[in-house]
């Protein structure tokens, strides 16, 4: 097709913008009309919060992005729905930030109540298994602990040694010390462990824009009527420029 061709094709859709604008208007209105914006539901969100730098720390603890692809299994989401007591609607769980700062859950349910319980027995699950997938580094800080108080109880009862000299009391008073500070730095970095996936809050419950349905189907419809529109133009068209060609 030569470049005159073309340009009255786009000359004769320019002439019909009324045409194109009145049948995308038809089409999306009839379509918002039509359409269902089904029965009101309710969306029941929860977020939990990320601690990265201890994640990114510790390679024995998992990534945000493994404890998402773990809950996102159908059996991990149809044992949510079942502890909750619910037997249908939408579970869903998506993270955001760069690195990821937040995990969230997210239940489209039936009822005001059911979207709030959902979303916080989601929220605790994800946490469950998040401590799970930990469970080898969590015991590795766990049996230093365990070591470090035995410590602290054997030196502790040593003071009181009426054998020791002045300088062996010195040197165990000061081996005291240092394991006390280590037990109080582990104690610590297991509790951090135990957070860095943490759920703090309670769900937030909205209901559902119902007549977002309605909307995308308007506009779905309003585009389709548009290219049909064009499409009736450009063959109309097309003939009267076939002609110009020969």
């Amino acid at each position: 097709m030569s470049e005159s061709n073309v340009r009255r094709l786009v000359h004769a859709l320019l002439r019909a913008w009324w045409i194109l604008g009145a049948v995308a208007l038809i089409a999306g209105a009839t379509a918002y009309l039509v359409a269902d914006p089904g029965e009101p539901m309710w969306v029941g969100e929860a977020t939990l919060q990320i601690d990265n730098a201890t994640v990114s720390r510790y390679p024995g603890l998992p990534v945000p992005e493994r404890v998402l692809s773990e809950v996102q299994s159908a059996e991990f989401k149809e044992g949510v729905l079942q502890e909750a007591g619910v037997a249908e609607g939408s579970l869903s769980f998506y993270t955001t930030g760069n690195p990821q700062t937040e995990f969230h859950v997210r239940y489209i349910g039936p009822s005001e109540e059911t979207a709030g319980t959902v979303a916080d027995v989601a929220a605790r699950a994800v946490v469950a298994k998040y401590l799970e997938m930990s469970e080898p580094e969590l015991a590795r800080t766990r049996l230093r602990i365990a070591e470090e108080r035995d410590m602290v109880s054997v030196l502790e009862e040593a003071m009181s040694d009426p054998e020791f000299t002045s300088s062996q009391l010195v040197d165990n008073r000061y081996r005291l010390y240092s394991v006390r500070m280590s037990l109080i730095v582990d104690e610590a970095l297991l509790q951090q462990q135990e957070g860095a996936l943490a759920y703090q809050g309670e769900p937030v419950v909205t209901p559902q824009d119902v007549e977002s349905e309605r909307r995308r189907a308007a506009l779905g419809a309003a585009l389709a009527g548009l290219a049909a529109a064009a499409v009736a133009v450009l063959v109309h068209e097309r003939p009267q420029a076939t002609r110009h060609e020969g």
